[in-house]
């Protein structure tokens, strides 16, 4: 025992023994250690510390802190009982990510790292625009994502049409030259360029010409396909 008065004769020896004494007893009753935590003492309410347990250095309160905490000095606590937990909805970071469409109006000749402020609307820190490109989605009937043909998208300058290709995947980037924001440049006269992110719609209602024809698409997929595993099988086995 490090305070113990035969083996310490350290002024204050003592006394710290008395207290690591009492702070044992506490810990070992169950009425001891409740009434600590209610009111501050094992004495139950209307006592008070005495005041070398308020002014000693290390006293009572760190030996508690110590056994429940792991000598970290009561850390993860703010004032000694007071344990906080983590919000369960933001695991303790203090905000969550969400996705939300809005509505906004882009005033003619907004150039490179010029801002549309939107109130309310944000996350910590700032967007900067790389290379005055502009990136929006292009949202595509899937039908017409297999067979190709032309889509209608915002773009700076208003609604307009592009051309997508055949076999069009979902997620698939298509990129205009110059319809991005004006370089701020008075040399360059330039425009970085749209990027056009593909994204399938909810298919509309076919008719039954169209699910026909479709039926017999699938097929002809499907006989592909049990060809190149044939060709496969036929590999394998030697020819």
């Amino acid at each position: 025992m490090k305070y113990h008065p035969d083996r310490n004769k350290e002024k204050g020896a003592e006394d710290k023994f008395k207290e690591v004494n009492e702070a044992y007893e506490v810990l070992s009753d169950t009425t001891k250690r409740n009434e600590y935590d209610q009111f501050g003492t094992a004495s139950g309410p209307g006592q008070r510390r005495s005041s070398s347990f308020q002014e000693a250095s290390g006293g009572f309160q760190d030996i508690f802190e110590h056994f429940f905490n792991g000598g970290q000095g009561g850390s993860g606590q703010s004032g000694f009982g007071d344990a906080f937990e983590k919000c369960r909805t933001c695991a303790g970071a203090g905000t969550v990510s969400a996705e939300q469409e809005t509505s906004i109006d882009i005033p003619s000749g907004i150039g490179a790292d010029q801002f549309v402020v939107v109130k309310g609307a944000g996350e910590a820190g700032k967007a900067h625009p790389e290379n005055n490109d502009v990136f929006v989605y292009g949202y595509v009937d899937p039908i017409k994502a297999i067979v190709g043909g032309k889509i209608l998208v915002p773009t700076l300058d208003g609604i307009k049409e592009i051309t997508i290709a055949k076999n069009t995947k979902d997620g698939d980037l298509i990129k205009v030259h110059g319809a991005g924001f004006a370089s701020k440049s008075k040399i360059l006269k330039t425009r970085g360029d749209l990027n056009v992110v593909i994204k399938y719609a909810k298919p509309r209602d076919l008719s039954k010409e169209e699910l026909k024809a479709l039926e017999v698409f699938a097929l002809k997929e499907n006989a592909n396909v049990t060809k190149h595993i044939d060709a496969i099988k036929r590999e394998l086995n030697g020819g």
